[in-house]
């Protein structure tokens, strides 16, 4: 306490030295956490490097200009270099009258694929929904038929049966 008033006297307060200590330990702090992010980046890639013989993992997205990419791990090797990763996956909103722009909207490249594989699959569904109906239909109308004919028949006997009685 008499050290604080004699530094306080002096024009040296012990609130300079607890200012410029939490500078240096903000500053650590910072420090630290930027080395465990590189840490983490350095293994994420030491995951996905002997991947590499086999391809790479881009997802572009057709509407968000040459970077736009949904983030994938395979892209942190990117981010670690300080790469920029473009593509040329790119839709031109006017070709079309921009109905394929408007039909792609945001989606990426797996979700497009995503739509393309569900509208096949329903696609197929009809198809099969359309040929059980049409199996159907044909069977109702030979069972129509074939009661019309039995109905028939059945009226020629009865009218035969009645010229007989006569």
């Amino acid at each position: 306490m008499l050290a604080d008033r004699a530094l306080v006297r002096s024009g040296l307060s012990s609130s300079t030295g607890n200012s410029e200590n939490r500078q240096c330990q903000n500053q650590n702090e910072e420090v630290s956490l930027v080395l465990k992010q590189r840490q983490q980046q350095v293994d994420e890639m030491m995951e996905i490097l002997p991947n590499l013989q086999y391809g790479l993992d881009v997802n572009p997205r057709f509407t968000k200009g040459v970077m736009g990419a949904e983030f994938t791990v395979g892209l942190t090797a990117f981010d670690a270099l300080g790469v920029d990763l473009v593509h040329g996956w790119l839709v031109d909103p006017t070709e079309n009258d921009g109905e394929t722009f408007r039909l792609i909207g945001s989606r990426s490249y797996n979700e497009v694929v995503e739509v393309i594989i569900n509208g096949n699959e329903a696609s197929s569904s009809i198809d099969q929904i359309t040929k059980l109906k049409s199996e159907k239909e044909t069977e109702l109308a030979a069972c129509s038929s074939t009661t019309s004919k039995e109905e028939m028949v059945n009226m020629n006997d009865i009218e035969e049966s009645a010229v007989i009685n006569d």
